[in-house]
């Protein structure tokens, strides 16, 4: 992703296979900016992530927004 930016491009898809690591690299790519949306279509999903971007960036800093939460004041915030 760092080298796809470095070439001038400002946008980027990601194919792959579930299980493979899509939110990972979510993840790791995420940890330059202060604020991140991740957005998905179903709850255990943006649970999943949540798990996952904590053990990456290591900050409780996140929040979800959806039917019942409304989140808008975290670096992170997991959307539905």
């Amino acid at each position: 992703m760092e080298n796809t930016r470095a070439e001038g491009a400002n946008k980027a898809l990601i194919l792959a296979a579930t299980g493979v690591g899509k939110t990972y690299l979510a993840a790791f790519d995420s940890k330059s900016y202060k604020k991140v949306l991740f957005v998905a279509h179903r709850e255990e999903i943006l649970k999943q992530a949540a798990e996952s971007f904590y053990n990456v960036r290591r900050s409780d800093d996140y929040g979800f927004f959806n039917s019942n939460d409304k989140a808008t004041d975290k670096a992170v915030i997991f959307a539905s």
